[in-house]
Parts: C-alpha cells; sequence; structure tokens
C-alpha cells in the first residue's frame, strides 16, 4: 500500500490537507512531523471547523491538527473487534505505527468492512 497519499508534513497547510484528503478518499490525513514521526491527523470534519471559524487555507497544519487520535500499535495484536469499536466511533482512517511512532500501515474503514462483508458470504 502507498502510505505517502495519506501523509502531509507538519509543514504544510490546511489547503495541501484538502487535497490529500480528495485524493486519498479516506476523508482524514496524517501528519507526520520532519523526523517522519505520526504526530496527529486532520479529517474533514476537523477542515468544516477550521473553514467555519475563518482561518486562512494557508494556515500550518502544525498549529491545528488532531493530535489525540486513535491508532493501534504494529505490536498489538489487531483483531477484528477493536477495528470495529474504533471504526463504530466514526473513525475512517486508522494509523498503525511502531514504537518509534513511524507509519507502517494504515487500516481504511471503507476497506476494512467491504473486505468483512465478502468474507461472511
Amino acid at each position: 500500500m502507498e502510505l505517502n497519499k495519506y501523509c502531509l508534513k507538519s509543514s504544510s497547510f490546511v489547503i495541501d490537507a484538502i487535497e490529500c484528503i480528495e485524493n486519498n478518499n479516506s476523508r482524514c490525513a496524517i501528519i507526520i512531523n520532519s523526523h517522519n514521526k505520526v504526530i496527529g491527523v486532520i479529517s474533514e470534519g476537523d477542515i468544516i471547523r477550521l473553514l467555519l471559524d475563518q482561518v486562512s487555507l494557508k494556515s500550518p497544519l502544525k498549529n491545528i491538527i488532531n493530535k489525540s487520535f486513535k491508532f493501534l500499535k504494529n505490536d498489538e495484536k489487531i483483531n477484528e473487534d477493536l477495528v470495529l469499536d474504533i471504526i463504530f466511533k466514526g473513525i475512517t482512517l486508522i494509523p498503525i505505527i511502531n514504537d518509534d511512532r513511524e507509519l507502517i500501515d494504515v487500516i481504511i474503514s471503507s476497506d476494512f468492512l467491504k473486505n468483512k462483508i465478502f468474507q461472511n458470504k
């Protein structure tokens, strides 16, 4: 999986997040710092709230990202119930990170649910 299409540097701007979300179809973007560590996420909902608050499209993401986000660690047992619990909270993109907070993989809720439906048929 091409993880870069889900990621933006923290020095990117709101307009970059809009473009990233449009291109990756996950309703979310993962924000990484200059050391490629995951530091937060930004969602379509976050962007809508920013626009309603008249935040500039040229505002840097590092000041406005959600640093309290759901993720899974690659060394923990990732089971279906755990993923479903996160998805049912409205999360559309689940980063999977290692102990160094580097992005290892992502779970996209729509893909996960499609796979689950087809497995049960």
